[in-house]
């Protein structure tokens, strides 16, 4: 019986020490996340949705690409006031959606709902009718199958003036609400218009109508200029980014079709529409902060295990709400913000140095993250803003952002490569001298991310670019773009 009390006493004890030990902790993560920090003027902004002016409303070509899909036929002569129409509506619709997450974070049950798209015809290009990636004569695929592009075109007509009438309309800025469940633009029917668009385009050249032809692909080229200058999103800035690669394919064709007959103004107006860089992500990344802050927003005080265990096991016990509790101590919504806030700030500013320097800032970058202990923190006794530190270490995928901005330098360095054809065919150089015609080749003609001159493969007689990411649009998805000199076209 002694030795029963005794244990009984020690297991008291014991139940004691651990009940106090568990307070302790308690009162440590408490105490730790008492006073959240203030938000900063950063975040603040951040956090801010500016409605459309009155302005924006009107004649803004965002509106038209907003409602390319509303439906169409080859003699609607109001193609582009019902695309317009569709547009406000939609935007109306995302204010109202953006407004409903902002009171509702938890749930999206009674969301206003999304307005619906067309349900055939995003895609109006048919696959036996698109370039083959690979293809290095576009225009002579296109002329094996000119009767059903110009058919497919005369159906599609209102696409193409909807496009037009977006390019040219008094403003293109974008109102638009980036947030958790934003409904972006029809942009896969862009993608196909404007495919279909320069495809038309080839026919035109081939026809003899080289300036009807570069007429129309410097109005894509404006559309896509102000799409990317207006992008709020990161996919909407790589929409734009594959735009321009179907351009430059386009151009390239050009150039390699080029006689001493051809007008000196086509030349011209080829050489000018290769002067435009790729899109910087400068306003998509904005966007992407207020995204963040949205998201950061809508779990604010959030039951994160009522949100899971409520659909699949009722309502949650004692244990998971205490768990709950002690969740919402350890998130600090303002200190949480402001670090996602300035990483996403430090990362912006990378974005916008040259790409022989994006690498080695985002290596000093993560060096940086890594040395305060990773997502979680360095240490388990840092309690302050623990679950905070573990969400902005498991959202903030810097590694995804730096893959970004090589795709951007991809398309850079693709760009260069089709000015380097174009001047090599300017200038009559002959095989022989490429190598070094390239080895005194400018700086802004260089690979972007060495600054050495482009390869010169003598083989295939193409000058090579090795970018860091697979491009769909390249053979294989290859990160290789090629450009072949001195083949004769018809």
């Amino acid at each position: 019986m002694k030795i029963l009390r005794y244990c009984l006493k020690v297991l008291g004890y014991l139940l004691v020490f651990l009940v106090l030990l568990a307070f302790s902790l308690y009162a440590w993560v408490v105490i730790a996340n008492w006073n959240d920090d203030p938000l900063s003027e950063e975040a603040k902004q951040a956090m801010q949705y500016t409605p459309p002016t009155q302005a924006q409303w009107q004649d803004n070509g965002l509106l038209i690409i907003a409602g390319l899909d509303a439906p169409w036929d080859a003699a609607d002569k109001n193609a582009v006031t019902t695309a317009a129409e569709l547009g406000r509506k939609r935007l109306t619709r995302e204010i109202e959606r953006h407004a409903w997450v902002q009171a509702h974070p938890t749930t999206t049950q009674g969301m206003p709902p999304l307005i619906e798209r067309a349900k055939s015809g995003l895609n109006i290009v048919p696959t036996q009718l698109r370039c083959p990636q690979g293809e290095a004569d576009c225009f002579a695929w296109y002329q094996q199958y000119k009767t059903t592009i110009e058919s497919t075109f005369r159906a599609n007509q209102a696409l193409i003036l909807r496009l037009d009438a977006a390019a040219n309309a008094k403003q293109f800025s974008n109102p638009w609400p980036h947030y958790l469940y934003s409904d972006l633009p029809p942009y896969s029917l862009l993608r196909s218009s404007h495919e279909l668009w320069l495809a038309m385009a080839s026919l035109e050249w081939q026809n003899g109508k080289q300036a009807d032809a570069v007429a129309h692909v410097t109005q894509a080229s404006v559309l896509r200029i102000k799409l990317a200058a207006s992008s709020n999103s990161l996919i909407t800035s790589m929409i734009a980014l594959a735009l321009q690669y179907q351009e430059l394919r386009w151009l390239s064709n050009a150039i390699a079709r080029t006689t001493p007959d051809t007008s000196g103004a086509v030349s011209s107006t080829v050489n000018a529409l290769l002067q435009t860089p790729p899109p910087s992500l400068d306003s998509a990344f904005a966007g992407e902060k207020q995204f963040m802050a949205g998201v950061y927003a809508s779990i604010k005080d959030v039951n994160y295990n009522a949100l899971i265990l409520e659909k699949q096991m009722g309502s949650p016990d004692l244990w998971e709400r205490m768990a709950n509790h002690l969740i919402n101590i350890g998130f600090l919504h303002g200190e949480t913000l402001n670090t996602s806030i300035r990483d996403l700030d430090h990362v912006r500013s990378i974005s916008l140095r040259p790409a022989h320097e994006q690498d080695s800032a985002y290596s000093q970058f993560q060096v940086q993250l890594d040395s305060v202990g990773g997502p979680c923190g360095s240490s388990w006794f840092d309690m302050r803003n623990a679950v905070g530190r573990c969400l902005v270490g498991i959202s903030d995928s810097y590694s995804i952002y730096l893959r970004y901005m090589h795709r951007v330098s991809d398309i850079e360095g693709y760009r260069r490569l089709v000015q380097l054809q174009y001047q090599a065919l300017k200038e009559q150089q002959s095989p022989a001298n490429i190598p070094t015609w390239l080895e005194k080749s400018p700086q802004e003609l260089r690979n972007p991310y060495n600054l050495q001159p482009m390869h010169w493969d003598v083989a295939t007689d193409s000058l090579v670019f090795e970018g860091k990411e697979k491009q769909t649009q390249n053979l294989d998805a290859s990160s290789t773009y090629r450009v072949q000199l001195f083949k004769v076209h018809p």
